[in-house]
C-alpha cells in the first residue's frame, strides 16, 4: 500500500507551503494522478484523510484530477493518449496498455500519465 507513504509525502508538502504564506487552513488540496501510476484514488483519497488528521489541513477537500496515460509510437510517429487501462491497472499496463492504437506496435515510450503531485491548496489565514 504505497498510497500511504505517498499521502504522506503529500501532506508534508502541503503542510510546509502553507507555513510559508501563514495559511492557518487548508481548505482543498488538488491532486493530480496519472493513469500511469497505477495509484488508488480511493486509497490515497483515505490514506490523505487519516494523515491530515490534527493538522491545518483535517476535514480540507481533497479534490484528485486524473491525467491520461500518453505515449509516442516509435514506429508510426502516432502521440497521444495511451489505450484506456481496465479493471486490473497493473497487469494491463504490463501486457498491453502502451500498445500504439494507430499500428499496434509495442516501442512505444511514455510521455505523460506518470504525474502524481499536488497541483495546488487553497487555504485562510
Amino acid at each position: 500500500m504505497h498510497e500511504l507513504s505517498l499521502a504522506v509525502s503529500i501532506i508534508e508538502t502541503v503542510l510546509k507551503a502553507a507555513k510559508e504564506y501563514d495559511a492557518k487552513k487548508i481548505l482543498e488540496i488538488n491532486v493530480e494522478i496519472g493513469d500511469l501510476t497505477v495509484v488508488s484514488e480511493d486509497r490515497l483519497r483515505f490514506t490523505l484523510e487519516i494523515t491530515s488528521k490534527d493538522t491545518i489541513a483535517e476535514d480540507a477537500k481533497i479534490n484528485i484530477t486524473r491525467m491520461p496515460g500518453r505515449i509516442r509510437c516509435k514506429k508510426c510517429g502516432y502521440e497521444g493518449e495511451s489505450p484506456p487501462i481496465e479493471d486490473d491497472p497493473l497487469q494491463n499496463l504490463l501486457m498491453s496498455s502502451l500498445k500504439c492504437p494507430k499500428c499496434g506496435d509495442t516501442h512505444t515510450e511514455i510521455i505523460g500519465g506518470r504525474e502524481l503531485g499536488v497541483k495546488d491548496i487553497i487555504a485562510s489565514k
